[in-house]
């Protein structure tokens, strides 16, 4: 291997055979070694099962079913039993091994449970939940079983987080924005938040020497235009390991500019080789660092970060990567293969492929049964892009928005950086644009690909595959309001203001555009009102991302029209926004 520089509850489970389930796809999404690299669990977001994996002999020794759809998985205290994250249930699920076979200990209901990591005595464990902005304590010992012993509340949607050493402390990131914050997990408590230059936050995790935290990211310069050059040369978007000092989180006085200031990139991609969505991280026991690229199927790995690494070859999407023991070997979960690589760090090159599914094709990689399924790795696949830098999923993160402001011809001029707006319920809100330019969502997928992406003309069965997946996008469900009364009072004030004839029940947007006294930096001062659908869930607001919650908007802004509402109006409004 080349030495990361810019080149950068007591149920037993049923046990099935992968014929049994054939027809459904895995999407592997999460990796654990375990038995000292001897076996590889497999965490699978399509069937909800765990697939366990004999490393030496490369083959799956059993699929058990856990639960709908997994998402996370994490050792803990006891060295046969495991945490799984079931996202599709919406509940974390202890899984261990009783006399041989893997069974279900035990479960706690955690809404919207997506990522997890587990601290203190190793039977503890904060889990995040970006729909309901919320990070959920959980603690399993003695005779009691797995259960919650607290709740965070975040100004944002946490993905993932880190425990930062002492146990104490865990670094949550943002699902879709760039936003972090120090959590105190005795406390249970927000500590400091800050926002970094970045979004698509992905997989933090401790550092070999203890001093920082690695998280991968992408970055939209914020005052580049999406013309080919910049796009080829990465400068309108590109990727990197941001490293945070764990010292500047702990300092009181330690602001956005200082924590970025302080930090250092490690650049995935060159010219002509980008590496758009970085997805899992991994470090090997001698630092050895292994980054998993979705959007351009490989793996980055290198001796150290900061090194020159090898980009490894592997499936469609790899999500996630662990490292063996002996660093000899690196595992990648290929979602839209299910299948997994076997990585050869010494020699850099993939040294096999492990089948998850029984519907694999003789290379061991199952393709997509149906158009969603091809539309969905479609929306991950940075090929659509020039050279690699970016996919749909780059602004429009699993559906949603990031946040970031892009300069774009979306709106058919260069000048005015605009939101990108999120997909969720996108089959129900056209036109599309801010400005309302694009009638059907096949002429508005073509234009992105062409204008934004500048990737290659898309085929009629591509466009046609990312639209049938764009149309199964629901919206958002909120979380069930803290105060109905609120929501009540609120929805009035919507009414009586009129907000209604922009905003028009059930999809709370309209066709035409409109005048609102905002204007953008070119001049246009019409626009398609977007969905409310979700809008309490959005990182920031309005086409240029000048409010940065419903709060801001009516206090600061005074959206639309430069409406004066009282404080009682702007919290019932906000209640009832957030309902939606």
């Amino acid at each position: 291997m080349r030495s990361l520089v810019g080149r950068i509850v007591g149920l037993t489970l049923i046990v099935t055979t992968a014929a049994a389930r054939a027809e459904a796809p895995r999407k592997p999404e999460a990796l654990l070694m375990i038995d000292g690299g001897a076996r590889l669990l497999v965490a699978n977001r399509g069937t909800g099962t765990v697939s366990v994996v004999d490393v030496k002999g490369r083959r799956v020794e059993k699929e058990v079913a856990v639960g709908r759809g997994l998402s996370d998985l994490r050792a803990t205290a006891d060295a046969d039993a495991w945490l799984a994250v079931d996202r599709g249930a919406g509940e974390v699920v202890r899984i261990g091994r009783r006399g041989g076979a893997i069974v279900r200990i035990d479960a706690a209901r955690v809404d919207d449970a997506a990522r997890a990591a587990v601290y203190g005595d190793g039977r503890r464990a904060i889990v995040l939940s970006p729909g309901s902005r919320q990070a959920t304590l959980l603690a399993w010992d003695g005779a009691e079983g797995l259960r919650a012993v607290g709740s965070i509340d975040l100004p944002f949607g946490p993905l993932d987080a880190a425990v930062l050493p002492g146990g104490s402390e865990a670094l949550a990131t943002d699902a879709h924005g760039g936003r972090i914050a120090l959590l105190d997990l005795e406390a249970k408590a927000v500590r400091r938040t800050w926002t970094l230059p970045d979004h698509n936050l992905r997989a933090p995790t401790i550092t070999p020497d203890g001093k920082g935290v690695a998280i991968l990211a992408q970055n939209a310069a914020p005052y580049a235009i999406s013309t080919r050059e910049s796009v080829q040369w990465s400068l309108f978007m590109r990727s990197w390991i941001r490293i945070v000092r764990i010292a500047d989180l702990r300092s009181p006085d330690v602001t956005d500019d200082d924590l970025v200031e302080d930090s250092r990139t490690v650049l995935l991609g060159v010219v002509g080789n980008g590496s758009a969505n970085p997805s899992g991280l991994a470090f090997g026991p001698k630092g050895e660092v292994a980054a998993a690229v979705a959007g351009t199927d490989h793996v980055a790995s290198a001796l150290g970060l900061g090194e020159p690494y090898d980009r490894i070859p592997v499936g469609r999407s790899p999500v996630a990567v662990a490292i063996d023991p002996t660093a000899a070997f690196a595992y990648s979960a290929d979602a839209f293969d299910d299948a997994v690589t076997v990585l050869d760090l010494a020699a850099g090159k993939p040294a096999g492929v492990i089948a998850l599914s029984a519907d694999a094709g003789k290379d061991g990689r199952r393709p997509p049964a149906t158009l969603v399924e091809e539309g969905e790795a479609l929306f991950s696949d940075a090929r659509l892009s020039e050279d690699g830098w970016m996919s749909c999923q780059t602004c429009h993160a699993d559906g949603h928005t990031s946040g970031v402001l892009a300069d774009t011809l979306g709106d058919g001029s260069y000048g005015a950086a605009k939101r990108t707006p999120s997909l969720l319920g996108v089959a129900d809100t056209a036109p599309y644009g801010w400005t309302g330019g694009m009638r059907k969502l096949e002429d508005q997928v073509r234009k992105s690909i062409d204008t934004t992406m500048r990737g290659p003309e898309p085929t009629p069965r591509q466009v046609e595959a990312l639209t049938a997946y764009l149309r199964t996008l629901a919206a958002p469900k909120p979380a069930p309001p803290a105060d109905p009364q609120a929501v009540a009072r609120g929805r009035e004030v919507f009414e009586s203001g009129r907000c209604d004839a922009c905003h028009t029940e059930p999809t709370y947007t309209t066709p035409m555009t409109y005048d609102v006294g905002l204007t953008d930096a070119v001049g246009n001062r019409a626009f398609n009102p977007p969905s409310l659908l979700g809008v309490g869930l959005r990182p920031a607001l309005l086409h240029d991302a000048a409010a940065t919650s419903l709060d801001d908007l009516f206090r600061r802004v005074k959206h639309p029209d430069q409406a004066d509402l009282t404080d009682r109006e702007i919290a019932d409004l906000t209640a009832f926004l957030k309902s939606l």
